[in-house]
């Protein structure tokens, strides 16, 4: 398969390059700022420029398949959100053969987290809520909806995504918790609000599944970790897993600190609808530490 990876230079695009590549596909891959060393042709494109970069990307490329994986900072500013997941969507969906399959790489904040879990036929509402996530979130919805209107193409919604990147090295995020937990600082994590934990690579093996002949659904799957669980769950299970003091993470609450509107206080996915047409199993969190962690 000849795949193009449009965003393969980020955290989730780049393993999924390098999964794809390790597999035998023929595989490409655009960055915004700097490439990454992987066994794959790159191309350069910036979204806040119409110079060609991508229509010269999916000529050259001729792809089976194409990952739309970019996203810009979350901080960025309302424009260039709005470039990269709305407008070169809609360039790019312009731009393939009626037999390219599609995938839009989306994210649960598409939700408020009002009212989580979510299921796949949840309406995005990122709007209700007045937070950091509000323009990404609307923005990846818009996304979605242009998705949604071109036939052999797939929405893949997930969440939470840790693990290790392309070259070994932890995400951030988990990073600052292992490393934390092992200087035995204390932490305090959420008991009340509930996330999807994902590992990237139980996610992109999961996201090349549905580019395989014969997998003909067309809608959103939600790829995500196989467990609901709270912020303070999450860290008391890695914090065993590295057989560290367990109760040097200590339990707070998300109403106290954000008040009680409810947002973002559950933004899970529901993922029992995309796990029974993959057969790539979705992963507890035991599992995921499990992998990453392979001692």
């Amino acid at each position: 398969m000849r795949l193009l990876v449009i965003g393969g230079s980020g955290f989730i695009g780049s393993s999924l390059v390098a999964k794809a590549s390790e597999r035998g596909d023929e595989v490409a891959y655009t960055y915004a700022h700097t490439p990454k060393s992987l066994a794959a042709r790159s191309y350069h494109i910036d979204f806040n420029k119409d110079n060609g970069a991508l229509e010269t990307a999916l000529a050259q490329s001729k792809p089976d398949a194409v990952v739309y994986c970019a996203v810009p900072n979350l901080d960025a500013n309302e424009s260039l959100h709005r470039q990269v997941s709305v407008e070169g969507v809609a360039r790019t969906l312009a731009l393939l053969e009626p037999a390219t399959r599609f995938i839009y790489l989306s994210t649960n904040a598409v939700f408020s987290g009002l009212n989580g879990p979510y299921k796949e036929d949840a309406i995005p509402d990122a709007e209700a809520c007045e937070t950091d996530y509000k323009i990404y979130g609307m923005t990846k919805a818009a996304g979605e909806s242009l998705t949604l209107k071109r036939p052999n193409s797939l929405i893949v919604r997930t969440a939470t995504v840790d693990g290790k990147n392309a070259a070994g090295e932890l995400s951030d995020r988990l990073e600052f918790l292992v490393s934390s937990l092992q200087k035995g600082a204390r932490l305090k994590r959420f008991g009340d609000r509930y996330i999807s934990p994902t590992l990237v690579d139980n996610l992109v093996d999961a996201v090349l599944e549905p580019l395989e002949p014969g997998f003909n659904y067309q809608g959103v799957l939600h790829i995500a970790g196989a467990e609901r669980v709270t912020d303070f769950e999450y860290a008391r299970v890695l914090a065993r897993r590295l057989n560290v003091d367990e109760t040097l993470v200590g339990e707070s609450s998300f109403k106290a600190a954000f008040g009680s509107s409810g947002c973002l206080q559950d933004t899970s996915l529901d993922v029992r609808f995309t796990q029974g047409l993959l057969e790539t199993k979705l992963l507890t969190i035991r599992e995921q530490f499990r992998t990453i962690f392979q001692r």
